[in-house]
């Protein structure tokens, strides 16, 4: 009753009979050029960089400094979120007209192992951005393998001096188990890049890493300690690149 009501206040549905001639491929078509059209895609984006929350930036790491010849490895658990990642940095580096820009990708969740390889690249790069992965209270434990492996690659880059952006894909629950991460944001996004499907929260959150936007979301939800006895963070908090403070 509720949804035929509502039908008949916006005209959809007229109980005399409805009078539309326009055919259902008609429809299909109006609906496609409205829903994801230029204006709700410009919609999205702001969205997702507005959403965008700085949990931690010990030492004012964040955000990098895209340069000439700079080496940027990113890794993600899956594809669709690492070609985002890898796009939206090369799309930052032509929008600036940066030359010799190399940009190198890993993926961990088929695998969860810290090989030889992905270690080389670690070596080379100047900046690293890590994109974690928390679906469930089990995932983000310390004894995940989503955790551990995220561990291991902070511990790893940092003893060889490199600078660790790390980014929380989908939960920012897992900053908890994360104590030598000196930065994280959270992006609130499960998705990437797919064949037919594009989706904005993860290339805002290389946005806002590399400086392209500044980050102004704040905490939906209240972040315990690790061994869940308090709050490490609380709802409405959130860091600013301007301040580096608390948002209010």
């Amino acid at each position: 009753k509720r949804l035929i009501a509502l039908k008949i206040k916006r005209g959809i549905y007229k109980p005399c009979g409805n009078k539309d001639t326009t055919t259902i491929d008609q429809k299909i078509a109006n609906a496609t050029a409205t829903v994801g059209s230029v204006n709700h895609k410009a919609i999205e984006k702001e969205a997702a960089n507005k959403g965008v929350t700085l949990i931690k930036n010990d030492d004012n790491i964040l955000p990098f400094k895209l340069a000439d010849a700079n080496k940027i490895l990113c890794i993600a658990p899956l594809d669709s979120k690492l070609v985002a990642m890898t796009q939206e940095v090369k799309s930052m580096a032509d929008k600036k007209g940066l030359n010799n820009v190399q940009v190198d990708g890993a993926t961990y969740a088929n695998s969860f192992v810290l090989d030889d390889v992905t270690k080389s690249k670690l070596d080379n790069a100047n900046y690293v951005v890590l994109g974690t992965y928390s679906y469930d209270s089990a995932s983000r434990q310390a004894d995940s393998s989503y955790v551990k492996y995220a561990n291991e690659v902070i511990n790893y880059a940092q003893s060889k001096g490199k600078l660790v952006a790390v980014m929380g894909i989908r939960n920012p629950y897992e900053i908890n188990q994360m104590p030598n991460a000196k930065d994280f944001i959270a992006v609130y996004g499960a998705d990437g890049i797919q064949p037919t499907k594009t989706w904005q929260n993860i290339q805002a959150g290389m946005r806002v890493i590399f400086g392209e936007v500044s980050p102004t979301g704040k905490l939906p939800v209240a972040i315990p300690t690790a061994d869940n006895t308090g709050i490490l963070h609380n709802i409405g908090y959130g860091l600013s690149y301007s301040q580096q403070v608390q948002v209010k």
